[in-house]
């Protein structure tokens, strides 16, 4: 980062939550401090994103400003944003004694009954105002050339907003994080700032969401991570390898089927489980990081109507209820659990279940919870049908999203029988019914009716031995379940 004159375009490549949670902090970092000095401007798709980088960047004491309308920002990080700055800023009592000013030669004119009092007043007033925006200019222009590191989302980092009070050649490194979820025509708005710039983010997660199936087709889905790629090759990639969110069984399956095998959990995280957390109970789900509930010959079906854009699944519901009261049952904090589900319509009656009896519990789609991780997730699939419809759970990047959101627990609910139609769906169910602990839904519920299915069991191909409809899969039920290897 340091040459002179030289091109630089970096890309780090890994999951989200390794980029900007360690790393891309201290790449910003050794920009700022030392021999190099270097101006940067940090950007990010989401606001949310832009004030995670700025919590942890305020952490390593480096001089950050953060631009943007403050209700659209955290609490916890106001006080670095532009407004708060210029709040305290040395200029302050003078603009405040400006404005003062203004109000009174207002509140004059109003009063005036001469013509040329009104005249000179209304003279006075417009020097006035003049004056308070070349002192607030001024005192913005201060800030942002003191600033070591200015934090914007992409679109907040245009020539309309403060930036514009900047010389072109102000920054010498733009850093776009979650750049695989942002738009390639938002970066263009930052990247032009600096001659240099470094991408962080994840293409193997979900890109960005175009509403247009026309503009997704013609190239708009494309992120500039995935083009740079395509167009350059591995040579400008970077990958982050050692992750600290996941236990290393629930870290393998991603690793293996979305990153060639090249993710380590370290040291810190490759065992940890939820009955190591605090006030947590040992129980037969704290102490297992991967369980399958397998609602397959249950006729659990998905809610089938037409008129539904959205899917559904109420019985999955009241599975994934039951494994909820189990965990809190056993300590587990309310805060500390996500459920998520790929259907908006699925996530409704998630809510409607749960939120009275659990107001803490968080509940989200696959898409709405990127970029989140809790110690314990709960993953409804939804789709049980006799066709085997899996929908878009056939996109891999949605299911890699949902699966690595969890730390220490992953409780997946689906229909092995619909789900396994899809391939890599099906490495998902293997996996978890040779690493983890696989149950049936007649273990939650005693008023199911077995479904006779005429067509065997995806799960079961292969295999010399069949079960009867509606028996429990055959599975390691000792204490604590069969979990997999580090």
């Amino acid at each position: 980062l340091g040459g002179g004159g030289q091109e630089f375009c970096g890309k780090l490549d890994g999951l989200t939550g390794l980029t900007n949670g360690l790393f891309l902090p201290e790449v910003v970092t050794a920009c700022v401090c030392g021999v190099y000095s270097l101006k940067v401007l940090c950007c990010a798709p989401s606001n949310v994103a832009v004030d995670n980088l700025v919590e942890r960047l305020a952490s390593f004491k480096a001089k950050v400003l953060r631009l943007g309308h403050p209700a659209r920002l955290l609490e916890s990080i106001q006080q670095h944003c532009l407004d708060a700055v210029l709040a305290h800023s040395d200029g302050t009592q003078i603009v405040m004694d400006i404005r003062k000013d203004i109000d009174q030669a207002f509140s004059g004119m109003r009063k005036a009954r001469d013509k040329g009092e009104k005249s000179w007043l209304r003279g006075e007033i417009k020097g006035l105002k003049k004056e308070l925006r070349e002192r607030e200019e001024a005192a913005m222009v201060h800030i942002l050339k003191r600033a070591e590191v200015i934090l914007a989302t992409t679109t907040g980092a245009s020539s309309d907003g403060p930036l514009k009070l900047l010389p072109d050649d102000h920054f010498d490194v733009v850093v776009i994080d979650e750049c695989a979820q942002a738009l390639e025509a938002s970066c263009w708005i930052a990247l032009p700032r600096a001659p240099k710039c470094v991408l962080a983010g994840d293409h193997k997660q979900l890109p960005p969401t175009i509403k247009s199936r026309k503009a997704a087709a013609n190239g708009l889905s494309l992120s500039l991570m995935e083009r740079l790629i395509g167009r350059h090759g591995e040579g400008v990639v970077r990958m982050l390898t050692v992750q600290y969110r996941m236990h290393a069984s629930i870290m393998h399956w991603a690793s293996e089927q979305m990153y060639q095998g090249r993710l380590l959990a370290h040291e810190t995280v490759a065992q940890h489980l939820l009955k190591d957390l605090p006030g947590v109970a040992s129980t037969e789900e704290t102490e297992i990081p991967l369980l399958l509930v397998d609602t397959a010959s249950c006729g659990l079906f998905e809610l089938d109507e037409e008129d539904e854009q959205s899917k559904g699944n109420p019985g999955e519901v009241q599975i994934v209820a039951a494994h909820i009261q189990a965990l809190t049952e056993a300590g587990v904090q309310a805060r500390d659990i996500a459920v998520i589900a790929p259907y908006n319509l699925q996530v409704q009656l998630l809510r409607k279940e749960l939120c009275d009896q659990h107001p803490e519990l968080e509940i989200k789609s696959v898409d709405g919870f990127q970029g989140r991780e809790k110690e314990a997730v709960v993953l409804s699939l939804v789709r049980s049908n006799r066709k085997g419809e899996v929908g878009f759970l056939a996109e891999d990047r949605r299911i890699n999203v949902a699966v690595t959101r969890a730390r220490r627990h992953l409780m997946v609910t689906c229909d092995t029988r619909t789900v396994c139609t899809h391939p890599f769906l099906r490495s998902l169910v293997d996996y978890l019914t040779n690493r983890g602990q696989v149950r049936t839904a007649f273990e939650y519920r005693d008023d199911l009716v077995p479904e006779n299915y005429t067509r065997e069991s995806p799960q079961a191909e292969g295999r010399t031995a069949t079960r009867a409809p509606g028996a429990p899969l055959s599975v390691n039920r000792s204490a604590g379940g069969q979990r997999g290897p580090a």
